[in-house]
């Protein structure tokens, strides 16, 4: 089977396209699908962000959905990131629903294929290339997301197309700077679908400070790639929420407050530069991962 994995991919890609277009079904299964397709479906509809479900009339707070959306300057929307509403609107004026089910499964065989490729790019071999697609595809949740409503398909295929580039960023010398700036631009095209992609990013940069060839120019490059999604964000994010921040999800508490996640990050920074001032004195790469393992560890067990 080995001997022929491309094609053994290619015909489960086929297939799971075509149990996608003709016999997958349509509907909600949770209550996330609804506020993703309201939005997008609002966006097709009347070219706002702004959803229209009563509340300017009746201001009652039931119409929130228990704070699932957010109330902005203009009125209610949806607290997820416009990524999906503006991808799929347009796609929904021609296919329906259906549409978005297929930019699913689509985005299913790309991370298939990128799943590959990251295999072969570590291991080098083609029995564990194919076993990683199969785990991936049978030992996870990846075909619950590939036919709903929700992004999360296209968010697992975004970070592994850029883990991929990363990959080959950290080996290289004069294009490291483009590739990371790829890995970044792949990372950003998740991010304006689900703002969950950003959680990526410690562990990139901590790879990179141990790893890398030419750490600084991964980080220039891949701060570049992500600029663009950032801008995005934060132009929609000031028509939604009325503020610039670009991961904002206009809700104050919660885990949806990205202020509460801020000691997180003054802690990666702060092991980030740890990290470069000890590989600057040539310490083994060994002992450097196996300390900032460790510091993660501590991290994630102390409350």
């Amino acid at each position: 089977m080995t001997k022929h994995s491309t094609l053994v991919l290619t015909a489960i890609s086929l297939g799971l396209v075509a149990f996608g277009l003709l016999y997958a079904r349509l509907g909600f299964f949770i209550i996330d699908e609804v506020i993703y397709l309201f939005a997008a479906d609002t966006l097709r509809v009347s070219g706002s962000l702004i959803l229209d479900n009563g509340f300017g009339l009746s201001q009652s707070g039931d119409l929130i959905w228990s704070n699932l959306l957010s109330v902005g300057p203009d009125g209610l929307t949806s607290q997820y990131p416009a990524g999906s509403a503006f991808f799929w609107a347009p796609l929904m004026d021609a296919f329906g629903e259906r549409a978005v089910i297929l930019t699913n499964v689509v985005a299913m065989v790309l991370t298939l294929f990128a799943t590959r490729a990251v295999a072969m790019q570590l291991f080098d071999d083609k029995s564990v290339a194919l076993g990683a697609c199969l785990l991936l595809l049978f030992g996870s949740f990846t075909l619950e997301y590939a036919f709903v409503y929700w992004p999360h398909m296209i968010s697992v295929c975004s970070i592994t197309v850029s883990f991929l580039l990363f990959l080959k960023a950290l080996d290289a010398d004069r294009s490291a700077l483009w590739l990371a700036a790829a890995s970044g631009l792949a990372l950003g095209a998740g991010v304006v679908f689900r703002l969950d992609n950003v959680l990526a990013l410690p562990a990139f940069a901590i790879l990179a400070v141990l790893f890398a060839a030419r750490p600084f120019w991964i980080f220039a490059g891949g701060a570049a790639g992500m600029a663009p999604a950032l801008g995005l964000l934060a132009i929609t994010n000031q028509v939604k929420f009325g503020t610039w921040n670009p991961v904002s999800y206009g809700l104050k508490g919660g885990l949806v407050d990205a202020a509460g996640y801020l000691p997180f990050a003054v802690i990666v920074l702060i092991l980030l530069a740890g990290l470069f001032l000890v590989r600057g004195r040539r310490i083994r790469r060994s002992w450097l991962a196996i300390g900032a393992l460790g510091l993660v560890a501590v991290i994630a067990v102390v409350p």
